[in-house]
This record gives C-alpha cells, structure tokens and sequence, in this order.
C-alpha cells in the first residue's frame, strides 16, 4: 500500500480515536492534512541543518518532490530571459538548497547550476556561464529565470524541497522518510491530544492546564 498522506492522515485519526474516547467533535481529516504538513516541514528543515552540521550540505531524498515536465518559457523581462514557473513554495533553505536541481527533460546529462541575480548581471555579456555543459539559472519571486537566452529547452524537471506540504495531494506519495514515520506521527497525534485537554479543562473546570 502507498503511503500517501491519507495514509498517514488516517493513521493519526485512528491513534487519537482510540486515546480520547471521550472527543465531542468528530476529528476531520483535513485538519489533520494541515497538521502533519506543518510537522513534516520542520523535520524537513530540521534534517538538512542537522546534515549540514556533519559537512553534509543534503537534505533526506525522501523530503524531497520532484515536479516533470515543467515549462520553460519566453519573456520580456531581464533583458529577454527564458523562463519556468515555479510549481511550488520551496523551502528556503542556507545555500539555496531548497532548489535542488533542474535539469532538461530531453537533455539528462545537461544541468543548470544556480546563481545570484547579481551572478547574472555580472556574467550575462560573457560565456563562461556555458562551459562544461552547465547552464546557469536564478529564481526570483514565483519563477525561475534560465540565464542562456539559446537555451533548446523546452521542458524541465525540477526538484524542490517543498516548504508547504499541502500542495503534494491527498493521495500522491507522502515525503516521511523511514526513520521519521514514528517522531512525525507521534508529534501530530500528541497535539490533537493535548489541544483535546486544554478544550477539556477549560470547559470543566475553568483551570488552565500547565
């Protein structure tokens, strides 16, 4: 079976179901969705600076979401540049590793390394930006904007650590790794429980738990 994020959703319903018998309002998923999104997001994060700490500068493959196919178009804007929308929030992370790569969907020994947008005013008269069959690339705002005007692409694949897990869908694959499926789960379950007792409290007795 998938482990989609209804798959995981649904296993946090049925662990606070069966704790707090005594609920009033029925648990909805999508406030579940919601939460383990939020939850997910922080380990994401919490990983890649752990990886980083151990001169390590990745983030776990499993946090990672890779979008096909995405369209590179043309414009007016800086000075010409061709262009893709950005499928999703990316995470932002140190070094701009919540990009984590693009490369042609028809050219897969082809890559684009990213640059500033100073990089790219620096560099935009010159070619060294096309040596050793790399293309240069920056983001900005919601786009991505592909520093070669010749570029021959047409479409790319883009990997991104994603820095709001709601847009993956309900039923798609859900990025937990192996080794955080425990922590992520127990960490939503235990909010609804206790978010459950402060409800409690505050009806019953008046008294704020602590």
């Amino acid at each position: 079976m998938a482990k989609t994020k209804k798959y995981y959703a649904e296993i946090v319903l049925r662990d606070v179901n069966s704790r707090d018998r005594n609920r009033d309002e029925k648990l909805d998923l999508r406030e579940i969705y919601q939460k383990l999104d939020q939850v997910t997001n922080k380990y994401a994060r919490l990983n890649l600076f752990e990886n980083m700490r151990m001169d390590d500068k990745s983030v776990n493959e499993q946090f990672i979401t890779t979008f096909k196919n995405v369209a590179i178009q043309q414009n007016t804007e800086h000075n010409g540049l061709p262009y893709s929308e950005l499928p999703a929030k990316y995470a932002a992370l140190p070094h701009g590793k919540g990009i984590v790569e693009i490369r042609p969907v028809d050219k897969p020994d082809l890559r684009f390394i990213p640059m500033g947008n100073n990089q790219y005013k620096q560099m935009r008269n010159n070619y060294a930006n096309r040596l050793g069959g790399y293309y240069g690339f920056f983001p900005e705002e919601n786009r991505i904007y592909y520093v070669n005007k010749d570029i021959g692409v047409k479409k790319v694949n883009i990997r991104l650590v994603i820095t709001d897990a709601s847009q993956i869908n309900n039923d798609s694959v859900y990025p937990i790794p192996p080794d955080y499926e425990d922590i992520i789960l127990m960490e939503t379950t235990q909010w609804f429980l206790q978010t459950d007792q402060l409800n409690e409290d505050k009806v019953n007795d008046g008294v704020n738990l602590k």
